[in-house]
């Protein structure tokens, strides 16, 4: 899956986005559980105090949120809620990179993000 890193004015990375269509939620908790540090996933509730917040847990010793800005974005973002550099926010990026969804959420997120190509003559 494809991802987009978040950096600081430095170059410092501090969080990630990746395109929403290729996870459901269900799926991306699961993804979350398969992955060497993540531990405590809490997923969204429909009482939420912060309705763009979709999943919270911790990722060694760094609290994390993965969001859907504004609500309705096509991209979610992983990072620290506190806005502090995410330790190791890397290697959970590269969880993420390796993600492969199901065929049938792999074509239509593809027709949609138009991440595809065409055939040349």
């Amino acid at each position: 899956m494809k991802t987009y890193k978040i950096c600081t004015e430095s170059g410092q990375q501090i969080a990630f986005e990746f395109d929403s269509i290729y996870l459901s939620l269900n799926s991306l908790c699961s993804l979350l559980k398969g992955i060497d540090g993540v531990s405590d996933i809490r997923k969204r509730d429909s009482m939420s105090k912060s309705p763009d917040v979709q999943v919270k847990f911790k990722y060694f010793d760094s609290e994390l949120i993965i969001l859907e800005p504004f609500g309705d974005s096509s991209r979610y973002w992983c990072g620290s809620e506190s806005a502090n550099s995410a330790k190791q926010i890397q290697k959970l990026e590269r969880s993420f990179k390796q993600y492969k969804p199901t065929i049938i959420r792999k074509l239509i997120g593809d027709v949609i993000t138009l991440n595809f190509v065409l055939p040349t003559k």
